[in-house]
Parts: structure tokens; sequence; C-alpha cells
């Protein structure tokens, strides 16, 4: 089944609301598609990826983010942009939404896969933090 097939067989039997909506992860801008708009380039300001995700399933839109064009550190820090520090690796960010106690609950936030910072050390990052070169960059 094809992109169209898929599209066609999910508007005929679900019925959605908005666009189905991808995401890839390119590691060079040159595998990006065309027609894609870059969130800085194209609307003047960095954007949430919860944001590009909405523009993509409302109006159909390609966007591709790097490390520039996204304004979330919980989401730098997941796409690899930014280290983790240890209140993110410590699942205090998991705390803080639900409470503070969530005792066994601890580990939850240590089991979402995150996209790694390839070729880095730990203790260069902050030298490498703003390299020209992004680990990854999630076109959607």
């Amino acid at each position: 089944m094809n992109a169209k097939e898929l599209s066609q067989a999910i508007q005929t039997y679900v019925r959605t609301e908005t666009f189905p909506v991808g995401v890839k992860l390119v590691k060079a801008e040159g595998d990006l598609p065309a027609k894609a708009k870059r969130p800085v380039r194209d609307l003047g300001h960095a954007i949430t990826i919860c944001q590009a995700v909405s523009f993509s399933r409302r109006y159909g839109w390609s966007i591709a983010m790097n490390g520039t064009d996204l304004s979330c550190p919980i989401a730098q820090v997941a796409f690899g942009y930014e280290q983790q520090l240890p209140f993110y690796t410590e699942g205090m960010l998991w705390r803080q939404a639900v409470r503070p106690d969530a005792g066994p609950r601890d580990g939850v936030q240590l089991s979402f896969p995150r996209c790694g910072r390839a070729g880095r050390r730990p203790g260069r990052d902050a030298e490498r933090r703003r390299a020209l070169s992004d680990p990854v960059v999630p076109a959607l």
C-alpha cells in the first residue's frame, strides 16, 4: 500500500478531521523535500514540535526543523540538540508533571526513546552544542 492509498483508506474508514502526519528523521539537509517550510526562515521565528505537527495536520504543510527552528527546550533535548541535564535524566520532568512523589514511575521518562548525540562524548557537549551539523532534522 502506497502513501496515497493509505491516506484514502484512513479518510474512508477513520474519517479524521485533519491530515494524517508522518515524521521522517534525516541527517542531511539535501534529503529534505524541496517544498518543506523552515520555521525561522519561512515563519520568522522558532516554534515547538507540537505547533509543527498542528500546522502539518491542519494545513497539510511539510515542515522541516533543526535545533534553530525548535523553541521547546524539552524537545531540543529529546532530539539531541542539547545535552541531557540531570533534571531530565533523573525523571524530574515526569515527577513535576504528574506528582512529586511519583516513586515507581520514576523510570517512565527514561524509557521514552530519544535521539542520541551521535559522535559526541560526555563532557564535550558544551563546546559542540552550537556545532553547524545537527544530528537529525525532523521533517513533518
